[in-house]
């Protein structure tokens, strides 16, 4: 969910209640309730689209955010809707809570759904980190690095050093600080 999905939801009809349910699998209150309407969009969540004031005014809604505000009264407005169960098509509002993005990462985390520590995968495969002249952004060389900071070893300052390469700055200090291009020696 993007945070462009936390917002305040439309004013719903009984007609758009009804509808909406009407694409719900219901089953027992343990059971995941599934989004079985087609409309979904790039990360699996159901979308729902609601239209207040006409047809022209469509709006489209996150599906377990309505299953949420249908089943506890509240609208989740900034807050995200977490999935206990971790379907993310299910919207039995049982197995929904209100979350921050950071409760929302902290969650995930916790299930093992985000890559991180040695799982992550450039821990598991290093040779894949494009690092220096094999990153397709490199301005500078290997060669430029160590020019650049036996120029600084030299008495120059940061900024003209900086000038002389065509960098910014704060760049020009991430590698004398070794924070960038750390590879190089």
């Amino acid at each position: 969910m993007g945070l462009k999905d936390c917002r305040t939801l439309p004013p719903l009809t009984a007609k758009d209640k009804e509808r909406f349910w009407k694409k719900v699998d219901r089953r027992s209150d343990s059971e995941c309730w599934l989004w079985t309407a087609g409309m979904r969009n790039s990360d699996g969540y159901g979308c729902f689209g609601i239209t207040p004031a006409g047809p022209r005014s469509r709006i489209v809604v996150a599906a377990n955010r309505l299953a949420y505000f249908l089943g506890h009264g509240v609208d989740p407005g900034n807050f995200f809707v977490c999935h206990h169960c971790d379907v993310r098509a299910c919207c039995n509002p049982s197995h929904l809570f209100l979350g921050t993005l950071a409760d929302n990462m902290r969650d995930a985390a916790s299930k093992g759904r985000m890559q991180s520590g040695e799982n992550h995968y450039y821990r598991r495969h290093p040779e894949a980190i494009r690092r220096g002249v094999n990153n397709p952004r490199a301005k500078l060389s290997e060669s430029d690095i160590a020019e650049i900071r036996k120029l600084y070893v030299d008495g120059w300052r940061k900024l003209d050093i900086a000038d002389k390469f065509g960098i910014k700055p704060g760049h020009c200090s991430g590698i004398i600080t070794r924070k960038i291009w750390k590879h190089i020696a």
